[in-house]
């Protein structure tokens, strides 16, 4: 009987130990709550901020430009244009003759397969002083200290290029 009396003080002792952690967690848990409302981000109360009835997304019928992409001029084109005949002699849907009615242009601009770079090569005349140093031709193009290891730089399009590879430049 006395081991069963010792056991239910221990058991009341760990009870009334646990019932003021519970108390404490409540009282911190009713302060953040108060912080939390003073800082605008406690639960919200009343109804929902999402409209009722919403808009469908996208340009809606008959509102905006609709335009079409224009052909480049046919001086760009690099090549004859190529004929593309109907093969077919009759009506896929009805078996009816077929008789001319227009011919479509279509245009497709596109990158070369492997872009060709444009070297372009200088002789830069040196001439030498009897007294003093060394005189080079200057051009627009050569930078002054580019001879010897230097001698090949790359151009304002490849760094340009380069850099829009690089970091993701639309280039437009």
């Amino acid at each position: 009987m006395e081991e069963r009396e010792s056991e239910v003080v221990a058991l009341r002792e760990n009870l009334e130990q646990a019932q003021r952690e519970i108390d404490r967690q409540r009282r911190e848990n009713e302060q953040l709550r108060k912080e939390l409302k003073a800082a605008g981000r406690g639960k919200t109360k009343g109804p929902s901020k999402r409209k009722a009835k919403r808009k469908r997304p996208g340009r809606k019928a008959g509102k905006g430009p609709f335009t079409f992409r224009s052909a480049p001029p046919p001086a760009a084109a690099s090549e004859p244009p190529v004929e593309v005949p109907v093969t077919i002699t009759q009506c896929p849907c009805c078996g009816g003759d077929l008789r001319w009615e227009r011919t479509d242009p279509v245009t497709v601009t596109d990158m070369p397969e492997q872009p060709q770079p444009e070297v372009k090569s200088c002789t830069v005349e040196v001439r030498r002083c009897q007294r003093c140093e060394r005189v080079r031709g200057q051009h627009p193009d050569v930078a002054p200290d580019q001879y010897g290891a230097t001698a090949h730089r790359v151009g304002p399009r490849v760094k340009a290029a380069a850099h829009a590879l690089r970091h993701g430049g639309s280039g437009a």
